[in-house]
């Protein structure tokens, strides 16, 4: 190579082809640092990216709701140690006893959900048009029973 082509390698060209690789690193750990946090892995602790927010909800929600949901499934322990005492002693008529007694479990706690799904109201989910979707085969079998 010719004295001049070198010169203008040297003193234009790498410094231009450096600058652009040295900014497109920038923005591509920008956007890392954005979307995943400093550590560069979801769900880890520290500075947390937007890749991290939803896992992040999850925990809250979850912490939030174990209280509550201890007290709930109490309840239905004690409803079911109820239903075996109450089976216990029926005798021979046990099985019928059981099979009311857990349907009726059944339907409170389909009440309660349907009840929870009816009253909350989650943007961009519509959980009652969900639920009217699911809930076509067992109309169906009512109207039948009917």
């Amino acid at each position: 190579m010719s004295i001049v082509v070198t010169f203008v390698f040297n003193e234009f060209v790498y410094p231009i082809l450096n600058g652009i690789i040295a900014t497109g690193e920038a923005l591509i750990d920008t956007v890392l640092l954005i979307f995943f946090g400093a550590d560069r892995a979801v769900g880890a602790t520290g500075q947390l990216g937007i890749a991290d927010l939803p896992i992040w909800a999850a925990t809250q929600l979850t912490t939030a709701a174990s209280g509550p949901a201890a007290s709930i499934l109490g309840v239905i322990r004690s409803y079911n140690v109820a239903v075996g005492q109450t089976a216990a002693q029926a005798g021979i008529a046990a099985p019928a006893v059981v099979f009311v007694l857990y349907a009726a479990e059944i339907a409170a706690v389909l009440f309660v959900l349907w009840s929870v799904v009816q009253t909350v109201d989650v943007p961009f989910i519509k959980l009652g048009g969900i639920l009217r979707i699911v809930m076509v085969p067992i109309n169906a079998i009512q109207k039948l029973i009917r």
